[in-house]
């Protein structure tokens, strides 16, 4: 398993070396090093693992690497539960700041800040209690 987590840290070091310097000078950015960076992190725990008195530790310590490595993308998937564009910092409209996007925006939402009440077991911020069954 040592070897298994060297071979892939090395192919992740060139993965991520190789992105960086093949892009041009001028867009070159860091963030192509971020498979570089993890395959730095699974070259340590591969060669730790050579030892076997700590080969396990080493061992969890790459699961770890590879299991944050996975769920890291989906962090993209947060913005996709709320369609639309959010609103620039500078420019948060009037009102609550969703109302261009919310499918239960109603009039008072684009001139009005919503109160902050609790609703069951959750503090909600809406004109509109989109978890009622409309009574």
């Amino acid at each position: 398993m040592a070897k298994l987590a060297i071979g892939f840290a090395v192919a992740l070091i060139a993965l991520g070396v190789g992105g960086y310097f093949a892009a041009a000078a001028e867009a070159r950015s860091l963030t192509a090093l971020i498979p570089a960076i993890a395959g730095g992190l699974l070259l340590i725990c591969g060669l730790l693992a050579m030892n076997p008195a700590i080969r396990m530790h080493a061992m969890h310590g790459a699961a770890m690497v590879g299991l944050l490595g996975f769920l890291a993308p989906l962090g993209r998937l947060i913005p996709q539960a709320i369609k639309g564009t959010p609103p620039s910092p500078q420019q948060i409209p009037a009102g609550c700041p969703y109302h261009p996007r919310c499918p239960y925006a109603i009039d008072v939402c684009t001139t009005v800040d919503p109160p902050l009440v609790r609703v069951d077991r959750r503090r909600l911020a809406c004109h509109v209690d989109p978890f009622s069954d409309g009574e």
